[in-house]
């Protein structure tokens, strides 16, 4: 009987340890998750480097951790996290993206941050391979591609009988009771270990939702039902969603000053965010009108000032490539995959663009799930793949080579020697399940 006993106890070991190790990532190159090493920043020549040097935006308004030094300040590549979602999601003690509690693949990145009040602005995506990608009538569900949130998109509240709910990324969820059901003017009860407030009033024609986080002085405003804004009315699910208004402090608010501003279209997307005095940057955000990909953010404009007015300059843009839009071959992924994404700033000589470019691979149609992530090429793996390989002129032309994973027998090997997937900076393995 101990011998059967024992033999169970290696059995059950043996299987826990092969699903641990199934959800390990091969990673080579450099990567931006925690635990790794960061290579040194480069002198800043950046014209959106228009914050002071030293510390930047991490939790409050003036936390630690931006990149930069003396006059340079943050850059519009990357940069301090702050606010709500001021950490990437962490993988369970894993330096690699994987969150060994359920497997899941979590990536998270800032494509665009401008140093300036209220700790900066910033444009963050993250992805969760666990993340539902159906889009249930909520505008800006899946607009970054399938299984992606970003920017203020995914910051909202959401009504859900006599609870309310604040998304902050993909990965998470908190829930607020309300304590005065059916008056329009009250507060709300939420988890002990979420150090937040929110509270509901009337201003106007519509009704305002405060979360006031204490401990750093942070204050965010959502809007339902504004007069000056169109209404999301096209389902029951779109009514419920109350969308961020404006991203400010106690300080500001007690001083009457004009924090970080949010205005959407008429379909409910996030068209306009104006930095909070006195910077008042103007970021535009445009999106897709045709094929597959109609509604799917496009690309992110910065401007030192609105466009509207003469000597107003683009300092920094952001533009998004999927599947299914201007012939991307299906070797990188299904229809609505986000393929590339483009970041650019302005130097400071005013004149001269500086281009980064980062793509993703994704498992395709061999049962292991649709718009599940496979691998990650940094920007220094694409210049390295164009500089290597004569036939591969442009970040485009890497699209017409398919990695290990799309074929039984392995990846293209490219003039240089090497297939796409030698120069993934990371890659995902998924487990295959049989019945």
């Amino acid at each position: 009987m101990n011998s059967i006993l024992l033999s169970l106890r290696s059995l059950v070991l043996f299987l826990f340890c092969s699903l641990i190790i199934t959800g390990m990532v091969l990673a080579s190159g450099h990567s931006n998750q925690s635990g790794n090493p960061q290579p040194p920043s480069p002198p800043c020549t950046k014209k959106c480097c228009v914050g002071p040097g030293g510390s930047g935006p991490s939790g409050g308004e003036n936390g630690s951790g931006g990149s930069g030094s003396g006059s340079c300040g943050g850059t519009c590549f990357g940069g301090g996290f702050g606010g709500m979602n001021s950490s990437p999601p962490q993988a369970a003690s894993s330096p690699y993206p994987i969150h060994l509690m359920n497997g899941s693949v979590v990536e998270e990145e800032t494509d665009l941050f401008i140093d300036g009040p209220l700790g900066g602005w910033r444009h963050q995506r993250s992805y969760n391979s666990m993340l539902d990608t159906r889009t249930y009538n909520n505008p800006n569900y899946n607009i970054q591609g399938r299984r992606w949130t970003g920017g203020a998109q995914s910051i909202y509240l959401r009504r859900s009988g006599n609870t309310m709910e604040l998304f902050l990324t993909a990965t998470s969820k908190y829930v607020f009771t309300d304590n005065d059901s059916g008056k329009v003017n009250g507060t709300y009860t939420g988890s002990t270990e979420f150090h937040a407030t929110l509270t509901k009033s009337v201003a106007l024609t519509y009704l305002v939702y405060t979360l006031t986080f204490p401990e750093t002085g942070e204050v965010y405003i959502f809007r339902e039902k504004d007069t000056m804004e169109p209404c999301w009315g096209l389902s029951t699910y779109q009514n419920d969603i109350i969308p961020l208004a404006e991203r400010t402090n106690l300080h500001y608010l007690t001083q009457g000053l004009i924090g970080e501003t949010y205005t959407y279209n008429n379909n409910g997307k996030l068209a306009l965010v104006v930095t909070a005095s006195p910077q008042s940057y103007f970021i535009q955000y445009s999106y897709y009108s045709t094929g597959y990909v109609s509604g799917y953010l496009k690309k992110i404009e910065v401007y030192d000032g609105s466009p509207a007015i003469a000597g107003t300059t683009k300092i920094a843009e952001a533009e998004y490539l999927y599947v299914d839009y201007q012939d991307v071959s299906d070797y990188v992924g299904t229809d609505g995959d986000l393929a590339q994404v483009r970041v650019s700033e302005l130097l400071t000589d005013g004149v001269t663009w500086d281009h980064k470019y980062t793509q993703y691979r994704y498992y395709l149609y061999d049962g292991r799930g649709y718009y599940q992530l496979e691998s990650v090429l940094e920007p220094e793996a694409v210049e390295r793949i164009i500089a290597e390989n004569s036939e591969i002129n442009v970040p485009e032309d890497i699209f017409n080579y398919y990695s290990n994973n799309y074929d039984y027998y392995g990846g293209q090997t490219l003039s240089g020697g090497k297939t796409i997937s030698d120069y993934s900076s990371r890659v995902f393995h998924l487990l295959r399940l049989y019945n």
